[in-house]
């Protein structure tokens, strides 16, 4: 448990609790998009088509969540994965984006960042909170040196990144993906590092330290199986 204010608490996911993210993660979208056409026979589909691609991103993840100290729920989240390069990421899939083209020269690193949502219920503290849950899956990126981000990010969080002044590199044009106005798009670790150290003295906790630790095992593990190949 991590980052505990009065009413709400960071804590990391448990893959038991995949679902009830993901429940919050698409809800939170229509409800911020005021999409209603929906029952629980759909939601329950995208559901269980957004489960089956976190249960095979789960083990080179680490999720954050929000979530509230009087009941628990989750109001917030952000995943950060370590792509072996082996994965299909979205990105593929949505976009139809080779990924042979973005293992640019000198990046040692990949990484994958998704499930990134804010409750809109949240009206004190909200832009700590985002800079909280972004500083949270920023930071082994920024660590851990020559690495790529590669997401499928709300255009509209994509302009508040830069208004954060973090670089992105859009990579084609904007698709609808959960109701929501998606891009394409990579960030340079080393554009990361204005965002890093304003925000360092008050976001850092143990957690992002063991974070490294945890990613760093899996560059090696990747590293030595590629040997081996």
């Amino acid at each position: 448990m991590i980052s505990k204010s009065k009413d709400y608490y960071f804590d990391r996911l448990v893959e038991a609790d995949l679902k009830e993210l993901l429940w919050f993660y698409v809800l939170e979208i229509y409800s911020h998009y005021h999409f209603t056409e929906y029952t629980e026979q759909s939601i329950q589909l995208e559901v269980g088509h957004l489960l089956k691609e976190d249960q095979l991103y789960f083990e080179n993840s680490v999720y954050y969540v929000l979530r509230s100290n009087n009941n628990q729920k989750i109001l917030g989240a952000i995943r950060l994965t370590y792509w072996d390069k082996k994965m299909e990421l979205p990105i593929e899939k949505l976009f139809g984006i080779e990924l042979s083209s973005l293992l640019l020269p000198g990046i040692d690193n990949f990484w994958h960042i998704g499930r990134f949502v804010i409750s809109s219920g949240i009206s004190v503290d909200r832009i700590s909170f985002l800079k909280k849950t972004l500083f949270n899956a920023f930071y082994p990126v920024y660590k851990m040196k020559a690495g790529l981000i590669i997401a499928e990010c709300d255009l509209k969080v994509a302009n508040t990144l830069n208004s954060m002044g973090i670089d992105t590199y859009i990579l084609g044009n904007p698709k609808e993906y959960i109701c929501s106005e998606t891009v394409p798009l990579y960030i340079k670790s080393d554009w990361l590092q204005g965002f890093i150290r304003c925000n360092i003295h008050r976001y850092l906790s143990k957690e992002n330290t063991e974070d490294i630790a945890f990613f760093t095992r899996l560059s090696n593990r990747n590293n030595t199986a590629a040997n081996i190949d």
